[in-house]
């Protein structure tokens, strides 16, 4: 009778260790199923981003000038979304390109195109708070969103976002391995930007320029960003405050 009783708990132990080895094989089976569906999901996103080599960063929308046959301006044709005049680098004022980088995209002169410490900043509140509201995007990834990915506006599911999100990542880590200088790209990034209230970047409805500015004017200016307000807007106000601090700790082009 004991022995009997002595083999009974022995299967019974080997049935239980055979279940939990199953179990255990399952779900490892389970991991390798979704992680390989999830690999190849990206690969296969990836493989339909747009060819670094035929994307063209430049902005639209530039207004077109008549000339007559001595050289004389005779008319500008324009329309509300072609109403831009180009801007070098070279004439935007350091203050406002600081501005803008402070608050947009402060270690924009640090990142290869994408910043990893940023994204990692939005997946903690994410999942501490359930807000996806805090940004990751860099000045290189809004410069394809509106310039590459111009349907992001149209887009109505969670895996249309993602799916941009991650071509948009994976481009602007390639565009800057393509242009190698920052400048160009915040150059064409400043010449896209809108200012708000009818401004299209500096250009603002009677060609009004921001060029003879200083630091306070600069962060102002860098605040209205995306704004589709007037600057005097008390929303913007936070905006203004942190880029003046951040303008200040700025040194050759870096932040301190």
């Amino acid at each position: 009778r004991n022995s009997l009783i002595s083999r009974s708990s022995m299967m019974g132990k080997r049935a239980h260790v055979s279940f939990i080895r199953v179990l255990f094989i399952g779900l490892i089976a389970l991991c390798v199923a979704v992680s390989s569906l999830g690999i190849g999901s990206i690969r296969g996103i990836l493989a339909n981003t747009p060819d670094v080599n035929e994307v063209d960063i430049m902005p639209l929308g530039y207004a077109t000038f008549l000339y007559d046959c001595n050289g004389n301006q005779i008319r500008k044709l324009a329309a509300p979304n072609a109403n831009r005049l180009p801007v070098s680098i070279d004439q935007i004022p350091e203050d406002l390109q600081h501005a803008v980088v402070a608050i947009e995209d402060e270690r924009f002169y640090e990142h290869n195109g994408i910043d990893v410490r940023g994204i990692l900043r939005a997946g903690v509140k994410a999942l501490t708070t359930g807000s996806f509201s805090e940004g990751a995007s860099t000045i290189t990834q809004q410069l394809l969103k509106n310039n590459v990915f111009t349907n992001w506006t149209n887009e109505s599911t969670q895996v249309e976002r993602f799916t941009r999100k991650l071509q948009e990542q994976f481009l602007a880590v390639e565009i800057e391995k393509k242009i190698g200088d920052k400048n160009v790209i915040l150059e064409n990034y400043l010449n896209t930007i809108n200012l708000g209230a009818g401004a299209d970047t500096f250009v603002w409805k009677g060609e009004t320029n921001y060029v003879a500015i200083d630091g306070g004017d600069g962060a102002l200016i860098g605040s209205l960003v995306f704004s589709d307000s007037d600057w005097s807007v008390p929303l913007t106000r936070w905006r203004r405050i942190g880029a003046i601090q951040a303008v200040g700790q700025f040194d050759g082009g870096c932040i301190a």
